[in-house]
């Protein structure tokens, strides 16, 4: 029997309380918190879908997942590999997971090295784990206004079952990855391996945990918030700045991300993620700045927060 990693959930009840949201109205802000995620990932899907002027096709896809999309966009010259930043699959339910990556052939450089304003199509492809019988394909777009980041919502599949999936443009092709789908509500597995992780300074560690955790492969990987930091804190690794502005923001979680260990660790499961105070600022509460903050008033700060929020949304599955 494998090990768990933080310890083994034997009720789903239990894990089915770390996702409220979907039972919320939804709102028209995305940063207002009645809107549930799931639900503004599809509307930001179908945005992308009507921007590249795509449309269900018999050729475009196949299984009975997340709608297949033909485009008429074209894949723009790139300097390299755009998977730099590897893939990630999340908000998993019974039936539906998020997969998600990111364009970035120069990760830290501006705009990821990718083309300013470029729409850029992109292949999906899901099959079962195991006996890799195809579940489900399709083209869908990684929008230039989103930071050519991807959320797919695939679903159709089967309750507690381990899936694999991967992307590709053009030539380039991700390594295949592997997620996972809850249980039913109502049922109790014989085992659930859980993952819990926190509070990651880049610059202060080498993740070791990471790597640790992608080796033992839970079910499902929880962070309970600072999946970055908003400034230097260590010396073990350069390249941390103070992120103020999106584009800084965009930054350190391209810097964050190009961390052998973090992608080997959302390779391997479906993550559910919550923020803490580091995402946007130390000590913040709100709209109001800690003392020793870089935002000297309240309205610095909301300015940051949704720069923050904005990109967390973008590097999240």
């Amino acid at each position: 029997m494998p090990r768990t990693y933080e310890g083994a959930l034997t009720g789903i009840p239990a894990l089915r309380r770390l996702r409220p949201l979907d039972s919320r109205p939804v709102a028209a802000n995305p940063n207002d918190p009645g809107i549930s995620r799931r639900a503004f990932l599809a509307g930001a899907a179908a945005s992308s879908a009507l921007l590249a002027v795509g449309c269900s096709s018999d050729g475009g896809g196949s299984g009975g997942a997340a709608p297949a999309t033909t485009t008429t966009l074209s894949v723009p010259d790139l300097p390299g590999d755009p998977f730099t930043l590897g893939v990630a699959s999340g908000d998993p339910l019974s039936d539906s997971v998020i997969l998600w990556t990111r364009l970035a052939p120069e990760p830290l450089a501006a705009r990821g090295g990718m083309p300013r304003g470029v729409d850029v199509p992109v292949r999906w492809e899901v099959q079962t784990l195991d006996a890799h019988d195809p579940v489900a394909d399709g083209v869908t777009v990684a929008p230039a206004d989103h930071g050519h980041t991807v959320h797919l919502d695939v679903d159709g599949l089967e309750p507690a079952s381990a899936y694999r999936y991967r992307f590709s443009v053009g030539d380039f092709h991700t390594a295949w990855a592997r997620t996972r789908t809850l249980p039913a509500a109502g049922t109790t597995p014989e085992q659930f391996v859980l993952g819990q992780v926190s509070c990651a300074q880049y610059d202060a560690a080498r993740y070791a945990a990471y790597r640790d955790l992608a080796e033992q492969q839970p079910d499902l990987v929880v962070c309970l918030g600072d999946y970055i930091y908003e400034h230097p804190g260590g010396d073990v690794r350069p390249g941390v700045i103070t992120a103020i502005d999106l584009p800084d923001y965009r930054y350190q979680y391209s810097l964050y991300r190009t961390d052998p260990n973090l992608r080997a660790a959302h390779a391997v499961a479906p993550w559910i993620v919550i923020w803490d105070d580091h995402e946007v600022s130390n000590n913040y509460v709100s709209d109001v700045p800690d003392p020793e903050s870089e935002s000297p008033d309240s309205a610095a700060l909301l300015e940051r927060r949704a720069a923050a929020y904005r990109a967390w949304w973008e590097n999240m599955p």
